[in-house]
């Protein structure tokens, strides 16, 4: 029989069990295949796997080698197959980071991480195992709750790790809580955890209330945090609001700040400008290279951006051929140059290249 065949009886998740039992019955009749290719894909088969494996291992046990091919697999493999591999073929199977790896991106079954530590209690937990937990979007949670359990309090926790908790927008915020009521040792809230948070698409707002009210003092912020949150696609307004609650008179509204929140590529960065022009009238930005480097952004992206920019800063506005260019390839070209026109009249250049660019634009004409 050709490998093939009894691969894709090991894919299908309907009737693979079935097929694969039927050909089996058969070993006597033809060579059945059992490859490590074959057993990878049992591995892989949510539905029916641990039936296969159990199957492959009554029929052919001898045939069962446990290759890297095979270890991968165990990233997709429940809990149950993890016993029986080791049960049947422990001799084979040594209990390693690389092994523990493969159980901790497990998206199918977060307790099959606990039979190889309980095989092997000694095994080193490395950052690195960790690091595969926080990504795991599915059961990531789980498994990082055993593997500290089997860690114990006294386990610290690196600041990477910690960093990748806070930007996750899926499962960061309830990872974090369970670092924080565990009191793990070793967890730290670095200004790099909480620009982490602060760009969390999901739930930036409530991560970053959560480190700052369980710091243990007053965590300062930086204007680093503050660009991270203007950044923020989905949620900029949200944390940059939390922030101005917390730190009203004393949040670091830069020039940096202020030329990330102009420089941003997302359609609402017009609020987050109306947010921090008023407030902050003695931050304003300064330089013509600033503005006409956050022009040539805003021009492509938001045109409605450049009502704020004009109003606040109009005199030091120098736009240049760039900036012309920029206009013409953003969303609604005809509204920008029109309002940059209104504007600055004379001052906006006009050269051939940029009539040749704006007679052969093929974009929307739309006015905003």
């Amino acid at each position: 029989i050709d490998e093939r065949v009894i691969l894709g009886a090991a894919n299908n998740r309907n009737y693979g069990l079935e097929i694969m039992s039927w050909l089996l019955d058969r070993d006597n009749e033809v060579v059945i295949p059992i490859t490590e290719a074959v057993l990878a894909a049992v591995l892989k088969n949510e539905e029916r796997g641990a039936e296969m494996l159990q199957l492959i291992l009554d029929r052919r046990r001898d045939d069962v080698q446990v290759t890297p091919l095979v270890l991968e697999g165990l990233q997709y493999a429940c809990h149950g197959m993890m016993e029986l591999l080791l049960q049947l073929r422990g001799d084979d199977i040594q209990v390693t980071g690389k092994l523990l790896r493969a159980a901790a991106e497990n998206r199918n079954d977060g307790e099959t991480i606990c039979t190889p530590l309980r095989r092997n209690p000694e095994v080193e937990i490395t950052e690195n195992i960790l690091l595969e937990a926080t990504e795991n979007t599915e059961k990531g949670l789980d498994i990082m709750e055993r593997l500290l359990i089997h860690c114990g309090p006294d386990f610290g926790i690196g600041e990477m790790v910690v960093i990748k908790i806070a930007e996750n927008p899926k499962i960061g915020l309830d990872m974090m809580k369970m670092l924080l009521s565990r009191q793990q040792a070793g967890f730290v809230i670095f200004e790099e955890v909480l620009e982490a948070a602060a760009q969390n698409g999901h739930s930036g707002r409530e991560m970053l209330k959560l480190l700052t009210n369980n710091g243990g003092m007053e965590i300062p912020i930086t204007e680093g945090i503050v660009s991270k949150a203007t950044g923020n696609m989905e949620q900029a307004v949200l944390v940059m609001e939390y922030l101005l609650d917390l730190h009203r008179n004393n949040l670091p509204i830069t020039q940096k700040v202020l030329s990330h929140a102009a420089c941003t590529d997302w359609y609402d960065n017009t609020y987050i400008l109306q947010l921090l022009f008023p407030k902050f009238a003695g931050a304003r930005v300064t330089g013509k290279m600033f503005m006409a480097a956050a022009l040539l952004n805003v021009a492509s992206i938001n045109p409605d951006a450049l009502l704020i920019l004009f109003d606040q800063r109009g005199n030091d506005i120098s736009v240049t051929e760039n900036v012309v260019f920029a206009a013409l390839d953003g969303k609604y070209p005809v509204a920008t140059i029109r309002f940059i026109m209104g504007r600055l009249g004379s001052k906006v250049p006009i050269t051939d290249e940029i009539l040749v660019k704006a007679a052969t634009t093929e974009k929307p004409t739309i006015e905003g």
